[in-house]
């Protein structure tokens, strides 16, 4: 898409009108948990781009019991400890978030074993579209990627039994792809999850398509990790 900027001497060129590089979201998870559900660690949420400017926008203005709030209501049912904004002011680095955390019944106990889904609050709870058909286009503003790290300390006594399946998503037209992998290192659970929408509109006649894909990453993203006590 480009539109036309005229310059003072009267001069005019095309340029385009959507950015060209993606809009970043990059969301780091450390976790330790015990035995009755409580988790605790440390989250590092990194805005890049377009992100970076919306998050700026949002959070500069904003008094750290503000942020708190912000981050907290975001990221149900964390409880923050601590947290420190990166870079508020550098525009030439990405924009930080550093959060120290707590969250309750994030596990369930039966017997000897644990389930939990592996993204806790960073997984997508419901499907942004709605509606069954959709006549205009899906404008997200940039094209986009949203990247998931999760770091799962396997508490002492337990080892794992089950992981979800390792899984590549992709659309027609490379739209859209998501791609999930589990890997085990020593005793820690090591969760890569990542999502990509590769143009910054979408024409209406892919919504089911995109649609369904929504769908497919948010289940996906609900399935448990089983631990086993030893």
């Amino acid at each position: 898409m480009q539109g036309r900027i005229i310059r003072k001497q009267g001069s005019s060129a095309f340029i385009e009108l959507l950015p060209k590089v993606y809009s970043v979201d990059v969301k780091r998870l450390n976790v330790k948990m015990d035995e009755n559900g409580t988790i605790n660690g440390s989250m590092n949420i990194i805005y890049k781009n377009l992100d970076a400017l919306t998050g700026r926008k949002v959070f500069n203005s904003l008094n750290e019991e503000s942020v708190i709030k912000r981050i907290e209501s975001l990221y149900k049912p964390i409880e923050i400890e601590k947290i420190r904004l990166n870079n508020k002011r550098n525009l030439e680095k990405p924009f930080a978030i550093t959060v120290k955390y707590s969250a309750d019944n994030q596990t369930e106990k039966i017997n000897k074993k644990i389930y939990f889904s592996p993204l806790f609050f960073l997984g997508a709870k419901e499907n942004i579209f709605k509606l069954e058909e959709r006549n205009y286009p899906i404008d997200y503003g940039a094209a986009w990627m949203e990247n998931k790290e999760v770091i799962i300390q396997v508490p002492q006594g337990y080892k794992v039994e089950k992981t979800p399946e390792n899984i590549t998503i992709e659309t027609e037209n490379n739209v859209a792809d998501f791609s999930y992998e589990t890997m085990l290192k020593g005793d820690k659970i090591v969760v890569k999850v990542s999502t990509k929408i590769n143009f910054p509109v979408i024409p209406f006649n892919f919504y089911k398509e995109l649609k369904d894909f929504y769908t497919k990453r948010i289940l996906k993203e609900k399935e448990k990790i089983v631990l086993v006590k030893e």
